[in-house]
C-alpha cells in the first residue's frame, strides 16, 4: 500500500511541497466527491495541454498553440466522461482488491465490468468513498515525509515494521472522510433557500429538499446530489 520506492521519493522532497500535499489530501477527504467533476476536467486538460505541447509540431503547429488548443478540447470532451470515469475507477478498483485471489484474466475482466457497474449504480457513494481513500492516502506519505524531514522517525522502517497496521489506518481515514464528506454536503445544501422555477422562494419546503420539477442551477442542481428525497 505504501511502496518503498515511491516513500524515497517523498523523503526527497521539501516541507513546503509536503504540506503542499497534506492540504491536498484534507480537500479530497472532506471535498472530494464535491469537487471530483472538477478534478477530472482539471486532469484531462493539463494532460491533453502536455500531449498537444510534445505533439504539436508534428501537427505543425506551434507547441503553445498545440498546448492550447488540446488541452481545450480534453477539458470540454472530459464533461461527458464522468459515468466513464466512474465505471472504469469502480472496475479497476475491484479487480485490483481480488486480483491476488482470481485464478486468472477472464475472472478478472469479470470482476473489472461488475465493479463498473456497481461504481455507476453508486456514483455518488463510490466517488465519495474513492476519493477519500486517495485523501487518506496522500495523507499517509505527506505526513511519513513530514517526520522523516523532522527526524522523528524513518519512514521506510517504520512502513517496514507497521504494514499490517497501515490498511487499518487508511481504511479508517476513508470511512471517515466520506462520512464527513457526507455530512459537509448535507449541511451546505440544507442552509440553501429553496425557489420554484420563477425563482421565487417556496414556502413550507423542508429544509434541503426540492419540487420533483426544479431545475435550479445552484451547485448541488450541477454536481448532483446523494439521492433522492
Amino acid at each position: 500500500m505504501f511502496p518503498a520506492e515511491i516513500m524515497e521519493e517523498v523523503r526527497q522532497l521539501s516541507p513546503g511541497a509536503l504540506w503542499t500535499g497534506v492540504g491536498i489530501a484534507v480537500v479530497f477527504l472532506l471535498f472530494g466527491y464535491q469537487l471530483y467533476k472538477f478534478w477530472i476536467v482539471l486532469g484531462s486538460t493539463v494532460a491533453s495541454g502536455f500531449i498537444g505541447l510534445n505533439q504539436g509540431p508534428i501537427w505543425g503547429v506551434h507547441p503553445v498553440v498545440g498546448a492550447v488548443m488540446a488541452g481545450l478540447a480534453g477539458g470540454i470532451l472530459s464533461l461527458s466522461l464522468f459515468r466513464l470515469f466512474a465505471f472504469l475507477s469502480g472496475g479497476a478498483a475491484l479487480a485490483l482488491v481480488t486480483g491476488l485471489v482470481t485464478p486468472g484474466p477472464g475472472e478478472l475482466l469479470v470482476l473489472f465490468v461488475v465493479g463498473g457497474l456497481i461504481a455507476l449504480l453508486l456514483e455518488r457513494l463510490w466517488m465519495a468513498l474513492a476519493s477519500s481513500f486517495l485523501g487518506a492516502w496522500l495523507l499517509g506519505y505527506a505526513l511519513l515525509g513530514l517526520l522523516d524531514r523532522g527526524q522523528k522517525i524513518d519512514a521506510l522502517k517504520w512502513i517496514a515494521e507497521n504494514h499490517n497496521l497501515l490498511p487499518v489506518l487508511v481504511g479508517t481515514g476513508t470511512l471517515m472522510g466520506a462520512g464527513a464528506q457526507y455530512w459537509i454536503y448535507r449541511w451546505t445544501h440544507a442552509r440553501n433557500p429553496q425557489y420554484n422555477d420563477l425563482g421565487q422562494p417556496i414556502q413550507g419546503m423542508p429544509s434541503g429538499k426540492y419540487p420533483a420539477h426544479y431545475s435550479g442551477s445552484g451547485w448541488g442542481n450541477t454536481l448532483g446530489r446523494w439521492g433522492r428525497h
